[in-house]
């Protein structure tokens, strides 16, 4: 039976050495590393990293018509909402946003 061992680090800082970690508010926006290692039956070893930078993304713009409304999302992604079917359109509402 593989051996696994994993470390998760925020920022250089061990916080957690269990198989998965929760990242909350506070990791936003800081490196995240996750190393792992396993050793399997024949005790040979191998391990990796990934390295991970979580962003909050924040509403840059709002379009909206009499009932629907699009945000435009720091990280170029938009999300709509709004009382069909008075203008609320999900089918690529990235392309079709525009600035009111």
């Amino acid at each position: 039976m593989d051996s696994k061992s994993f470390k998760w680090s925020v920022n250089g800082e061990v916080v957690s050495k269990a198989e998965s970690y929760l990242l909350d508010y506070e990791n936003v926006n800081n490196e995240i590393r996750i190393d792992v290692s396993v050793t399997n039956e024949d005790l040979v070893s191998t391990s990796a990293f990934k390295l991970v930078f979580p962003e909050r993304t924040q509403v840059v713009d709002i379009a909206s018509s009499n009932y629907a409304f699009s945000a435009l999302k720091s990280d170029g992604s938009v999300i709509s909402w709004g009382k069909l079917p008075s203008g609320v359109d999900y089918e690529d509402v990235s392309t079709k946003h525009r600035r009111c």
